[in-house]
């Protein structure tokens, strides 16, 4: 009988502990300029000098993972954070939910052109892509 408490209130906490999750910005640095996963096929103009921050979200648990397959020649290499989308009432990450992948480009100088990220499957097959054209000025 005591199981049956027991299954019945984990049955009826789960509801509320999804409902009880807290988002969490992404970890891009002070100052950078945040380009969002909808901003996806957008211009982005930047001044030479600054930063820009590609804020994605992949889900480990399923393999996938983002990298860069083309920038332009003025974006130097990128630096990657990462970091939970959410966390439980209880201040703690959700295990298999999607995290923070973000990549940030220093501007070196001025010029542009598309800037293309693919999100890959455990297999290497690319199943999303994200582009954003940059303007350096």
């Amino acid at each position: 009988m005591r199981a049956w408490f027991v299954a019945l209130a984990l049955i009826c906490a789960g509801p509320m502990a999804m409902a009880q999750t807290t988002p969490l910005a992404a970890p891009s640095p002070e100052g950078a300029i945040r380009v969002a996963a909808s901003q996806d096929g957008e211009m982005v103009h930047a001044p030479v000098g600054s930063a820009i921050a590609l804020e994605l979200q992949a889900t480990a648990s399923t393999g996938t993972s983002w990298s860069v397959a083309q920038k332009p020649d003025n974006l130097g290499e990128p630096t990657q954070l990462s970091g939970p989308t959410s966390q439980n009432a209880g201040g703690r990450p959700l295990l298999g939910a999607p995290r923070w992948q973000v990549f940030v480009f220093d501007v070196s100088a001025a010029g542009g052109g598309p800037l293309v990220l693919e999100k890959k499957g455990r297999d290497g097959a690319v199943v999303e892509t994200f582009t954003i054209n940059v303007m350096a000025h």
